[in-house]
């Protein structure tokens, strides 16, 4: 029986903007809590996976240190979740994410070879996260780099202030993802 076939399969990536490792994807056979689906970036299970170089098995040997390295609150939203084996996503300079398992449909525990499988496609994985995660960043200074030479330009041509200031709120709106902005000017 593949290895694959957990009731419960659900990655988690670190969000920088809002500083926490937020619920990505899952399968579909996700039936967990959707409503607080995320960790903070210094929360028990964030700096275990970080600190360890290998999944972490809660029904295995990893289940006992479960209770004295998580609190009480996570250990309840992991159970919510119906996880029981982590796999880390390390990044170069940090901790990009986890994958989350549940129990095996079979009800038969990982094996040590079904792990050490996981752990070496999630390694993989990590590459490819952390790949995208830059091209994201590089993107969106690409973007911001953008509206500054063109605010520069629209400056430097003197434009007239009810057509500068829009252009400028417009700009940092669509940077920001805000749904709105405005400029309060003082008088003299």
């Amino acid at each position: 029986e593949p290895v694959s076939h957990s009731a419960q399969a659900i990655v988690f990536l670190y969000d920088p903007y809002n500083d926490h490792y937020t619920l990505r994807r899952a399968t579909v056979f996700f039936g967990g809590p959707e409503e607080d689906t995320r960790f903070k970036r210094d929360s028990d299970l964030a700096r275990w996976l970080g600190s360890h170089n290998q999944p972490v098995y809660l029904e295995g040997d990893d289940g006992p240190l479960a209770e004295q390295r998580l609190s009480q609150e996570e250990r309840q939203k992991i159970e919510a979740l119906g996880l029981v084996l982590f796999l880390p996503l390390r990044g170069q300079e940090q901790l990009q994410g986890w994958v989350g398992l549940g129990s095996r449909l079979s009800g038969e525990p990982y094996a040590p070879d079904d792990i050490a499988f996981l752990a070496a496609l999630t390694d993989q994985t990590a590459i490819a996260v952390e790949n995208a995660q830059f091209l994201t960043g590089a993107r969106h200074q690409a973007e911001e780099l953008m509206a500054l030479q063109q605010t520069a330009l629209d400056i430097s041509a003197q434009q007239e202030l009810p057509v500068l200031l829009p252009a400028v709120i417009g700009r940092a709106t669509r940077l920001l993802d805000a749904t709105g902005g405005g400029i309060y000017l003082v008088e003299q």
